[in-house]
């Protein structure tokens, strides 16, 4: 290994210790030796620090750092802190790496100049089942020279040409310290949307591959994403809030604005009609507890939108007249009664 290692492959760990095996495994077969691997256990309760060590004693390329618990995204932030390779990239320790990622990336970035970020596609894998995923090339529109910063990143994700998984980025390190880019502490789940957002306002180049780089797993039993949580589910949607309220301050021509507002007017839509779906996936108590929350951050919103015809349009109109969740008892009550629950 050179004394500049040309990967820094980061894990944030905490209580992974069934799965994180397997993903250290799935990048040391990469048949690629120029890099480091820091692992960083979050205070974690069980036995995730004696895998890490236990993999770090025979592979000198691994750095264990051992910290108290303060989140996955104070722990990425110690990753990027901590790391020397040329370019990151950060996978989260219950998912793997695909096979062969590591040389085929270093071929792209050596042939396209070094970009700021290399953006890569995903897999997923859910109940045994393969599903990949793609984010195509979103447009030579959303490159145009005229565009801002603003514009360019807005024109991407409008074009869904933007993901917003961070383990689907491997990112120049020069470039990621000089623009300051971090996770944010504020949220506990969407972090990689509010961090993915930051970093594509600050790159000059990127470059597009359909290489399928990580293979992310659900559901995984005593893993964050593996059960619906209050806690989870409000820091979703208050990055979604913030990030709205935010890009009203963006350097962005009316005609893009304009495509924003119809994006956050669907956006609303979505989860006026949540309570309407809500109870066939969550218990009482929960669905009304996550009812409440998009009522809270939503409500004034949700209000403004016209109401559809139908049924659908009835609950519309209760929930401007008495509220979302007192109508969501309601509607309990009523599918209670259909027999639909």
């Amino acid at each position: 290994m050179s004394n500049q290692p040309f990967f820094t492959i980061g894990l944030p760990v905490y209580n992974t210790a069934k799965w994180v095996g397997d993903c250290l495994d799935s990048i040391l077969s990469q048949g690629f030796e120029d890099m480091e691997i820091i692992c960083v256990d979050d205070g974690s309760t069980d036995n995730s620090l004696e895998v890490l060590n236990g993999y770090a004693s025979k592979d000198n390329r691994i750095r264990v750092i051992s910290r108290e618990n303060g989140g996955v995204s104070r722990a990425r932030n110690t990753i990027f802190y901590n790391a020397q390779g040329r370019y990151i990239y950060v996978i989260d320790s219950d998912d793997t790496m695909c096979e062969n990622v590591l040389p085929q990336v270093y071929d792209i970035l050596c042939k396209n100049n070094f970009p700021d970020v290399l953006h890569t596609c995903c897999a997923r894998k859910t109940n045994g089942e393969f599903f990949p995923y793609s984010w195509t090339y979103p447009g030579d529109e959303c490159f145009d020279e005229s565009l801002t910063k603003d514009e360019r990143v807005v024109m991407m994700w409008l074009n869904r040409g933007f993901s917003i998984f961070s383990a689907t980025k491997f990112i120049r390190r020069e470039f990621l310290h000089r623009s300051g880019v971090t996770f944010s502490h504020e949220y506990t789940a969407f972090e990689d949307s509010d961090f993915s957002f930051q970093l594509y306002r600050k790159i000059d180049s990127i470059v597009y591959t359909d290489i399928q780089s990580f293979i992310y797993y659900l559901p995984r039993e005593g893993s964050a994403s593996a059960k619906w949580s209050a806690k989870y589910f409000r820091s979703m949607l208050t990055q979604w809030k913030n990030f709205y309220y935010n890009i009203q301050f963006w350097a962005l021509s009316d005609n893009i604005r304009d495509k924003v507002k119809d994006r956050e007017t669907e956006f609303y839509r979505q989860y006026r009609d949540y309570p309407l779906t809500v109870f066939r996936e969550l218990s009482k108590d929960e669905a009304l507890e996550a009812v409440g929350i998009i009522e809270e951050l939503f409500g004034r919103q949700i209000k403004q939108l016209p109401a559809e015809k139908g049924v659908n349009g009835v609950f519309h109109m209760l929930f401007r007249i008495i509220g979302m969740q007192r109508t969501s008892v309601l509607l309990y009550h009523y599918l209670k009664l259909k027999g639909v629950i």
